[in-house]
């Protein structure tokens, strides 16, 4: 309940949201966070369930078992009632300055309906004692953003601030 009230909606002008669910949708995931476990859970630093998201064994890394976006969209589309298609690829990092993946991104969403792009801020660029200056993403994600943003304007943007 509290996660439900805690979302917060800017912009839907063209009515993207919610996913029809029978659309057969083709989604592009991309972004640094999509398979990423750790900043699922946040800064949290204990042991969270070791023997494995759903009863696998995932390197028995603690954070291992959280499940990420991406997977929590594969198992929805395994479904019988969701129809849809997933293309992966990150994209870029957290921060830096590759843009090695930048192409393949930019074809992801532009043979998609709809980009889902994780990104935000993570405990390498920003945690207790560690501030920045802006408050704004990091220049690489944005770079990614305008770039995705002009081959395919339906984009969905989860940002997950997992160092804060």
């Amino acid at each position: 309940d509290a996660t439900a009230q805690g979302f917060v909606l800017l912009q839907d002008d063209t009515s993207l949201l919610p996913l029809d669910p029978q659309a057969n949708v083709k989604i592009a995931v991309i972004g640094p966070f999509a398979k990423d476990h750790s900043t699922m859970i946040g800064d949290y630093l204990g042991q969270i369930c070791p023997i494995g998201w759903n009863g696998i064994n995932l390197k028995g890394h603690s954070k291992d078992c959280v499940p990420t976006f991406y997977m929590g969209l594969e198992t929805l589309l395994q479904t019988e009632d969701v129809q849809g298609e997933l293309t992966y690829v990150k994209g870029c990092d957290v921060h830096g300055d590759s843009k090695d993946e930048f192409a393949a991104a930019v074809e992801a969403a532009q043979n998609a309906d709809v980009v889902l792009f994780l990104g935000g801020l993570d405990g390498t660029i920003e945690i207790e004692g560690l501030d920045r200056p802006s408050v704004g993403l990091p220049q690489i994600q944005v770079d990614l953003l305008q770039e995705l943003a002009t081959v395919n304007s339906q984009i969905i943007l989860p940002l997950l601030h997992g160092g804060i």
